[in-house]
């Protein structure tokens, strides 16, 4: 059969053999060295030919431990059709790695890595929809192609080459000997190491070959090193027990918070003044406690909720464990205040199903649940992979209010309509802001979340609740559309990705208050306790009340130990955990983060900067075991 191939005294090949090698190897090694030059291009991370020459570096050294690797497969042991075969199939891994990195960078600006991996193959379901809506048709027609490709061409050469498609049938080779075996292994292992080398010119991010990297990918560790006089936290040193207390004596304010999914400050005309995407919003900001500097603490919708809730960060993965029971190490906002006798809500226009919803909003401490799955959807459009148009809240909203007579009431909302894939709805008439469709999309679903912002104050006015609520509407995250070359937001640390709108609409406050230090969306919490007139007694939230004197403010991406931000002042320096160069950012003189200056900031400052990341780091982690294996953290 044209799988085999021939045998002859000592370790030679006949020229079908070295056609059939070449052509197994070498359009990966090409393949691979060829789309890393794409990558390359498109982030600039290379000047010159020196820096090209030291970032396909791995690359290269990878492509020669491959072929090691198939010489060792193809002359060893074992009948000729089932070492082609595993041949063919070391080939077509590996390709299929190189195409699927590739694609996924191609499309977010991130790479993958084994927990990523690992998380979407474990809950398939919650990211399903995001794969067909994210990765277009003509990348799995390529896909299939280049792998068909690889898996018949080598054959197909050698038959053609030899003018006999049963050339490789003849003349086997012997198996290698011992010795030669054990050469190519350790040649093979040696270029495998100096692959795993990362480049100089850059982090491992282009700096190491994408196949190799993520076989590496579960043994990367966190480089915080634990900080110098460092304490870890005790179980009373978190608010697991606390209650509120106090209060003003007067008739209860009601609550409602609306976190507005994926809509960035940047992309609002109160940060933006050239957009008319948030017209009421800036009328609105006016008479609001209005934080202008305000952050998300994680870029993904679960983790900010928590966040945004609880007063902490949410535990440090990417594997949703914030809706485990005791999955947050603090007493919620809903929990608090149905302890002094609030009723509670939380409803949203998405799927249920997405990261369990339904354990999460439990863990926040919320009574009830209204998902997409219990709301009236007749009428409504779909806007994305995940839910319907946000206009289908109102009517629930309004129900549900009108029947809180007797007791003050807490309120949740979490839109949907801005999420990727930015499905604009039926009869919402579109306006042009920029040529990219996709981010023009998008912006006018910010306009359409203004307009339902504007819908629910006016439902609170005709259910007699406008002079009784405080309303807090804060972004979860901002949305990327590669302005530092990566999009959406999971690992969008720039702050397209971290800056959100964040307004508190008190009535009893005859003007508006403006906040220009950097906040993060965690100091919801207590803010809303203060405005109450609660005190909390039994614990201690990491984050301080608007009202409180500033606090640097940290964030992070999903993906662990991929990048974490620390904003002091208007100075901003994220660490890339070795995936790339740190950098450093004059936020008052750039605040679009384009002119890196992480090679001009004093010793002593990054020190210190990178210091109060690690304390941050370190507490929350130990924190979380505490609470999930008890009290002896290491």
């Amino acid at each position: 059969m044209a799988d085999d191939l021939p045998t002859q005294r000592g370790f030679s090949l006949t020229r079908a053999q070295w056609a059939f090698f070449a052509f197994l190897v070498g359009p990966v090694v090409v393949l691979d060295v060829g789309l890393k030059i794409r990558r390359m291009a498109r982030a600039g991370s290379w000047t010159g030919p020196v820096q090209l020459a030291d970032q396909v570096r791995s690359e290269l050294f990878a492509g020669v431990a491959m072929a090691l690797l198939v010489l060792l497969v193809l002359g060893g042991p074992g009948a000729r059709r089932i070492r082609v075969l595993i041949a063919r199939l070391l080939i077509v891994v590996f390709g299929t790695v190189v195409l699927a990195v590739h694609v996924y960078f191609w499309i977010t600006g991130s790479f993958l890595d084994a927990d990523t991996i690992r998380s979407a193959l474990t809950d398939w379901h919650d990211v399903d929809g995001v794969v067909a809506a994210s990765v277009p048709q003509q990348y799995v027609v390529g896909l299939v192609l280049v792998l068909g490709c690889l898996w018949w061409l080598p054959t197909l050469v050698a038959g053609v080459l030899e003018r006999d498609r049963h050339a490789m049938r003849r003349d086997p080779p012997r198996p290698l000997s011992a010795g030669e075996a054990a050469v190519g292994a350790l040649l093979a292992l040696v270029a495998i190491g100096l692959s795993a080398v990362p480049a100089h010119s850059t982090g491992t991010l282009f700096g190491r070959d994408v196949a190799v990297d993520l076989a590496l990918s579960p043994f990367r560790k966190a480089d915080l090193p634990e900080p110098d006089g460092y304490r870890p936290p005790m179980s009373d040193d978190l608010p697991t027990r606390t209650q509120l207390v106090g209060g003003t004596g007067d008739t209860p304010m009601n609550v409602v918070v609306v976190v507005l999914e994926s809509v960035g400050l940047t992309a609002t005309s109160l940060g933006d003044g050239s957009w008319d995407t948030t017209p009421f919003l800036k009328r609105w900001s006016k008479g609001t406690i209005q934080a202008t500097q305000a952050r998300a603490v994680v870029t993904h919708t679960s983790k900010s909720v928590t966040a945004i809730h609880c007063g902490t960060p949410p535990p440090f993965d990417n594997q949703h464990t914030e809706a485990s029971a005791g999955g947050v190490y603090a007493r919620c906002l809903p929990e608090l205040l149905a302890g002094v006798g609030y009723d509670t809500a939380f409803m949203q226009t998405a799927t249920q199903e997405f990261e369990d919803r339904p354990a999460l909003v439990r863990e926040l401490g919320y009574a009830t649940f209204t998902p997409l799955e219990r709301l009236d959807t007749a009428g409504y459009s779909k806007v994305n992979y995940f839910g319907v148009e946000d206009d289908a809240l109102l009517p629930e909203v309004e129900r549900w209010v009108t029947e809180r007579a007797e007791r003050p009431f807490m309120l949740g909302l979490l839109t949907v309509a801005t999420h990727h894939d930015y499905v604009v709805p039926e009869g919402f008439a579109q306006r042009r802001y920029v040529d990219d469709e996709e981010r023009n999309r998008y912006l006018n679903l910010v306009r359409y979340e203004d307009r339902f912002v504007e819908q629910l104050v006016a439902v609170l006015e005709r259910t007699g609740h406008r002079d009784d609520t405080i309303v807090v509407v804060v972004g979860d995250h901002g949305e990327g559309f590669g302005q530092h070359g990566r999009w959406q937001h999971d690992n969008v640390i720039y702050d397209e990705g971290l800056r959100v709108p964040y307004l508190i609409f008190d009535p009893r406050r005859s003007s508006g208050t403006v906040i220009d230090e950097p906040v993060q969306t965690s100091s919801v919490l207590p803010t809303v306790v203060d405005l109450l007139g609660y005190t909390m007694a039994g614990g201690h939230y990491q984050a301080p009340s608007l009202f409180a004197p500033p606090e640097p403010s940290i964030s992070s991406c999903l993906r662990v130990n991929s990048c974490v931000a620390i904003v002091d002042g208007t100075t901003k320096y994220i660490h890339h955990f070795g995936s790339q160069h740190d950098q450093a950012f004059d936020l008052a003189a750039d605040p679009e983060e384009r002119h890196d200056i992480a090679d001009r900031i004093a010793p002593e400052t990054k020190a210190r900067l990178l210091d109060t990341i690690s304390r941050w780091w370190w507490w929350n982690r130990d924190a979380y075991r505490i609470t999930h294996e008890g009290e002896t953290a290491p």
